[in-house]
């Protein structure tokens, strides 16, 4: 193994413990679906759970609480309307797959 290879392992190495204590230290690891034993299980757990915080009527009572956080931290160019009626759907068809070309971008 040359030395600059070696070089290169140690470094990784120390980044990964680095993240290792990063995520430790924020409770990152922490996974309800992995603690529940569900985490392969995304269509009747994964999609429910987080399509019922989502939706103002879920059974957490707390209105749109969850859905406002959701769109402030992804949709951040857009703005939240508390008074519009939004629904929530689980594994909603939205049409056929489009094949993606070479440079394109498809939403």
């Amino acid at each position: 193994m040359t030395e600059v290879t070696q070089h290169l392992l140690t470094q990784t190495a120390t980044i990964g413990r680095l993240y290792d204590k990063i995520e430790k230290s924020q409770g990152l690891r922490f996974n309800i679906f992995e603690l529940l034993n569900v985490q392969y299980d995304e269509v009747s757990t994964h999609s429910a759970f987080i399509a019922d915080l989502l939706d103002p009527r879920g059974s957490h009572d707390r209105g749109s609480i969850f859905l406002k956080a959701f769109y402030d931290s992804i949709l951040t160019e857009l703005k939240f309307d508390p008074a519009a009626n939004y629904e929530v759907a689980v594994e909603h068809y939205i049409g056929k797959k489009q094949e993606k070309r070479e440079g394109e971008l498809i939403f």
